[in-house]
């Protein structure tokens, strides 16, 4: 991906893995670890309450 530019008509989104299958989410997870793309902070837990 270095140096890769999209067309200036590409249309971007979020994504979710809530709405990915597992394997989904594998293949992100290994393509964002090869690529040495890590969280910059650890994840707030809410201890299963929503706030």
């Amino acid at each position: 991906m270095a140096g890769h530019r999209p067309a200036p008509d590409t249309v971007a989104g979020l994504w979710h893995p809530i709405h990915a299958t597992a394997d989904e989410v594998a293949a992100w997870r290994d393509h964002l670890l090869e690529g040495g793309v890590r969280q910059p902070f650890k994840p707030r837990t809410t201890g299963g309450r929503c706030r």
